[in-house]
């Protein structure tokens, strides 16, 4: 090997051992400063199920739901058995229209 390759071979050791030295300084600074301060995933499903507005409200949440799909059910059944009593009380009219059809008829043709 030559000189000039030997110099050139020493001047890229260095370079490559100023390059590791500057990444681990940057990595330990990066660490230390911003790093250790993320937060993990198991933290943050531990903030979400104690402190989310959501989760805190989650019973009153589902109790409100369930007292809509009962009010839902209320309201259904009643529709239901309005148009039930509706449905007999046009039969009941037809039945009372008939009638009186049926004496006007009677009426007009006994005079």
């Amino acid at each position: 090997m030559s000189d000039k390759q030997k110099q050139l071979s020493g001047e890229i050791m260095k370079h490559a051992l100023t390059s590791a030295i500057t990444i681990v300084v940057l990595g330990t600074g990066w660490w230390t400063s911003i790093g250790r301060n993320i937060v993990t995933r198991d933290e943050v499903l531990a903030i979400v199920q104690t402190q989310s507005p959501y989760e805190l409200d989650k019973g009153t949440i589902r109790q409100s739901l369930e007292y809509l799909a009962e009010s839902n059910k209320r309201v259904a059944d009643e529709q239901r058995i309005l148009a039930q009593a509706m449905t007999v009380m046009a039969n009941q009219i037809t039945e009372v229209k008939v009638e009186l059809r049926l004496q006007n008829e009677r009426a007009v043709n006994h005079k």
